[in-house]
């Protein structure tokens, strides 16, 4: 609050002293409704400077969560459709090589995965 807005108010509330019980009721309503706006002001000014130091308010663990998510998902499906009705042997070791199909499907898989993934960050 500046010089002039305290010596306003300081000439209200002699005014009120002054005028006497009949227009307490002015006075102070005068006085409540400059108090108010000096309290939005600095309520104001201050939500400013705390959306300006802080930035966009977005939580790291929304993508982090995605990402890792979208990654053993994928990595599940992959593992699905490249050993889909393979005949595995002692050790668990896969005795067949996937089939160009598995191949493509797998690669489709995770094209939809990345691009699941950019709609997700740029939305965010």
């Amino acid at each position: 609050m500046d010089q002039a807005e305290r010596d306003e108010i300081r000439a209200a509330v002699l005014a009120n002293l002054q005028l006497g019980p009949d227009y307490n009721e002015g006075v102070a309503a005068n006085l409540v409704e400059r108090i108010g706006a000096e309290i939005d002001r600095r309520v104001d000014a201050r939500l400013a400077a705390g959306q300006a130091q802080s930035g966009p308010s977005r939580p790291i663990w929304a993508p982090l969560t995605m990402g890792l998510g979208s990654v053993f998902a994928g990595l599940g499906v992959s593992g699905i459709v490249l050993n889909g009705g393979a005949a595995v042997g002692s050790m668990g070791i896969v005795t067949h090589a996937p089939s160009s199909g598995q191949v493509g499907l797998d690669a489709l898989v995770w094209l939809v995965i990345g691009a699941i993934n950019v709609a997700f960050l740029r939305r965010h």
